[in-house]
């Protein structure tokens, strides 16, 4: 099976209106109870990029599904993950007084993984970090995004998400071009390029 070109993953939406409340954004639920001291890594690499502190709680901004997030710690662990208008991060106007909109995936789009071969490259340097076997999932984000998870060797995995047919996608908080191959892909952020070839 083919993640790039020759397999396009389409993902039916439905965006329903619904009551405004405290709710977890489901590409983050997983932190709740996580060490507060380790979950800003992980949001960066899901997307989301940090605004403010105000009191207790800290402000965070997906840029591809456009979620603000209100994050607040307790005893040392994340005690809550709440989306917030998004004026709250300083995007945009605010949705209507107790309205929200959820994006809900089609549960008939899948995860798919794949066996590839990546070079990981620091261009600045002209330096190959990493050049070997490596696997590739594919997994449907909000909004009609895709993420992208590539493992090499024993690192630690490299998340990039973005829209199909657009180059600019997101690697944490920095902008990442994406080239898309009949076989394979080319991310490139900052001064680092990774090329991804399916076997």
């Amino acid at each position: 099976m083919k993640l790039f070109s020759a397999l396009a993953i389409t993902a039916s939406l439905m965006v329903a209106p619904i009551a405004a409340q405290a709710q977890t954004p489901g590409d983050i639920d997983d932190l709740i109870g996580a060490r507060g001291s380790s979950y800003e890594g992980v949001m960066k690499s899901r997307g989301y990029a940090f605004v403010k502190k105000e009191g207790e709680a800290q402000y965070w901004w997906n840029v591809l599904d456009k979620t603000c997030v209100a994050a607040t710690i307790a005893n040392g662990r994340v005690d809550t993950l709440n989306t917030q208008p998004a004026s709250a991060c300083g995007q945009g106007r605010a949705p209507a007084p107790g309205y929200t909109t959820r994006v809900k995936q089609s549960p008939a789009v899948a995860t798919a993984s794949e066996q590839a071969v990546c070079k990981l490259t620091n261009t600045a340097a002209d330096r190959t970090l990493f050049d070997g076997d490596c696997s590739v999932t594919q997994k449907p984000g909000y909004a009609g995004s895709t993420i992208f998870e590539v493992h090499m060797g024993q690192g630690q995995a490299f998340l990039f998400a973005g829209k199909r047919g657009d180059p600019n996608w997101m690697h944490g908080a920095e902008k990442v071009h994406f080239t898309d191959l009949p076989n394979g892909a080319i991310f490139h952020w900052g001064t680092f390029a990774l090329v991804v070839r399916e076997d």
